[in-house]
């Protein structure tokens, strides 16, 4: 019965074990989206004041058509930059829902195994019981034998 509890309160260690590495998970899962969504929104703020500076200074006419095209290609280069930093948070985000399921998924497991344990531990009790009492009727039937004995001893004599 030991070895039983024993092995139950190890499980539940261990259970205990992946529940916090899905927790650690899962920060360091939702503190990379926090980090790539402020990443994301800099290069937008970036792109904006650049776009603006852009906007601004105008060339004479033979410079104005370059000046335009080279805008032009910053601006979409811009939005490519932003589209791939907002794929990233997209995926980060994935992340962090994954990390979250496999968390609920560990605390479920841990809440069962606990739950697995109590149920052992109160079968061991109820065990423990009945053999204490078992071993008390035992005692006593030997102590009424003894007495037998001693009493027709004392009556041959």
């Amino acid at each position: 019965m030991k070895k039983l509890l024993k092995l139950s309160s190890v499980r539940e260690r261990l259970a205990q074990q992946r529940v916090a590495a899905a927790r650690n998970l899962f920060r360091e899962r939702a503190a990379e989206v926090a980090r790539l969504r402020a990443k994301a929104d800099a290069l937008v703020q970036e792109h904006r004041d650049k776009r603006i500076a852009m906007r601004k200074p105008m060339l004479s006419n033979p410079q104005l058509r370059g000046a335009i095209d080279a805008i032009v290609a910053t601006f979409d280069a811009d939005r490519h930059r932003e589209e791939a930093a907002e794929r990233e948070v997209v995926a980060a985000q994935k992340k962090v829902a994954e990390a979250k399921t496999a968390l609920d998924r560990e605390t479920a497991a841990l809440a069962l195994v606990h739950r697995q344990m109590l149920k052992r531990q109160e079968l061991c009790d109820v065990l423990d019981d009945d053999h204490q009492r078992d071993l008390a009727r035992a005692e006593e039937a030997e102590q009424d034998e003894r007495q037998m004995i001693l009493a027709r001893g004392k009556v041959a004599s």
